[in-house]
């Protein structure tokens, strides 16, 4: 910015004893500096206006750009929604295997076995797949198909268990497979040995009968027997010669077992509490919850409690520094829940620094950051025991936010591509897990299973008391806090703390409850 001159600096005044001649040479002098002046000024405004508009051109042109970048994510968007004949014949012709692993892993989500089937034999007929892709000759593409159906029945064999099902396939194979010599052959030799694996995994009960059996009703003899040990619980495992770190292994051993009798497609849509209850995690959860807080409160005495907890929070961390945190989880809920942390004897046990320093990392705040940051430094090939919650939590968040993964338009279904390469990461990072078990990665004498404590928790765990029950338990310890009567007049304040401390879980449930046996120590 150039300052402007003042008028009594450009134009002279003429003085008395001046002449005519100098004030007319002494006025011209003037104007011709500010006439000088304003062409500078001019200059430097031009100079500043060329450079705004520079400015501004480039602001434009960042713009223009951003919005070509977002136009290229729509249309990218616009791209992964496609038509289920367009991704077969993009996941058949992807040089990566987890276009088609991710494909059949969702399957269920969006379409049939037999839709597939006869897309892929019509498609055979007319000697392409179809769709804006490069052409490529019929035999290398029915070499392709017969890739894509190899894989998917070694790793989906459940998809062509009935007759209908096998039926087409074959029908599927002899049309690609028509000029390559024994394709028919070695598929379904592939097909049996994997339903005959397949069956056996999921006919034979894990672990015995560790699994809750819904349907299974103990008789009042083995339910007393049951909660009697279960009082006593670590008496009875150091009469075994056990200590907490054995209790830990085994519960190891035990989670290990579940986490592994996992299918991948359990995972889609909770498929895993229709499918199998012997593979029902989220009831297997509950019911070892049960089990801890039972052995909690069925110990009236104060000093017994406390140390009945104490010995709980030896196993936690023994779990911990064994990486199963599947179990830790659930003893850090059963020493959680209302029936035992309403008792104020000894609720001093459960501000322990190991306890507390566990429960910071696995707890939920922050979408589980301590979790999640601490099993990153684990060591590469090291076994671990992930928490089955987080895993279905994370599942729930791909599988139902937004754009959705199926759409319906007139033409037919469209599917959403990139959401199921999304939840084929996540699970692969949780099979990943199952390649290092504990007695073939650590080579230590000590992660063997001990049948005697095994047998232990057969006997016991069937007995675990429900909600319910553990409410019960835990009034006997400690009884609510009786309201005022109603011939007092208390405050306004009064009323309202008289009323929260009264309220509570109901005890009594309209479904029929198990008979609740209070043991004694004298009785063992």
């Amino acid at each position: 910015r150039i300052p402007v001159p003042s008028i009594s600096r450009v134009v002279a005044r003429p003085t008395v004893y001046e002449s005519e001649s100098q004030q007319t040479l002494k006025l011209s002098t003037s104007v011709g500096t500010m006439n000088k002046t304003g062409e500078i000024r001019k200059q430097k405004v031009s100079q500043y206006k060329a450079q705004s508009l520079r400015a501004r051109m480039n602001r434009i042109s960042r713009n223009a750009s951003v919005d070509i970048v977002n136009l290229r994510k729509l249309s990218s968007e616009e791209d992964t929604y496609l038509s289920i004949p367009d991704l077969i014949n993009k996941v058949i012709r992807a040089l990566s295997s987890r276009y088609q692993e991710a494909f059949i892993l969702n399957l269920p989500n969006f379409s049939k076995t037999t839709e597939v089937l006869k897309i892929l034999r019509e498609g055979m007929k007319r000697g392409s797949l179809g769709g804006d892709f490069s052409p490529i000759s019929p035999l290398a593409i029915a070499k392709k198909v017969l890739q894509f159906l190899s894989s998917w029945v070694l790793k989906f064999p459940m998809d062509f268990r009935s007759e209908y099902e096998r039926k087409t396939l074959v029908e599927t194979i002899l049309k690609c497979g028509g000029t390559i010599q024994g394709a028919h052959e070695e598929i379904l030799g592939i097909l049996d040995k994997s339903l005959k694996r397949y069956k056996e995994s999921h006919t034979r009960p894990q672990d015995l009968t560790l699994w809750p059996f819904p349907k299974t009703s103990l008789t009042e003899s083995d339910e007393k027997a049951g909660l009697q040990k279960i009082e006593r619980l670590f008496d009875h495992v150091s009469l075994l010669q056990c200590t907490e770190k054995d209790i830990a292994i085994e519960l190891t051993l035990i989670a290990e077992a579940r986490a592994q009798s996992m299918h991948a497609r359990d995972y889609i849509r909770e498929r895993y509490k229709n499918d199998n209850i012997f593979r029902n995690q989220s009831a297997i959860t509950e019911k070892f919850c049960n089990w801890i807080s039972t052995s909690i409160l069925l110990n009236v005495d104060d000093a017994k409690r406390e140390k009945v907890m104490r010995s709980w929070i030896k196993v936690a961390y023994y779990c911990f520094k064994l990486r199963n945190y599947m179990t830790l989880v659930e003893i850090i809920t059963a020493m959680s829940i209302a029936p035992v942390h309403r008792l104020k004897s000894t609720k001093h046990v459960l501000r322990h620094p190991k306890f507390e320093h566990m429960r910071v990392i696995m707890s939920y705040k922050s979408n589980y950051k301590a979790y999640r940051s601490h099993i990153k430094n684990h060591k590469r090939g090291a076994p671990w025991v992930p928490y089955f919650g987080l895993i279905m939590k994370d599942m729930f968040g791909l599988e139902h936010s937004q754009p959705k993964m199926k759409v319906h338009e007139a033409k037919g279904v469209k599917v959403y591509f990139d959401r199921c390469l999304k939840i084929h990461m996540l699970l692969k990072e949780v099979f990943v897990t199952q390649k290092y078990t504990y007695a073939e990665n650590l080579k230590n004498t000590e992660m063997k299973s001990n049948p005697a404590l095994r047998k232990f928790f057969q006997d016991t765990i069937s007995a675990a008391q429900g909600l319910d029950s553990l409410f019960e338990l835990s009034y006997e310890i400690q009884p609510r806090a009786s309201t005022r009567s109603a011939t007092s007049s208390p405050s306004k304040h009064g009323r309202m703390a008289s009323k929260s401390v009264s309220r509570g879980p109901p005890i009594q449930s309209k479904a029929p409850k198990a008979r609740l046996i209070r043991t004694h120590s004298s009785a063992v």
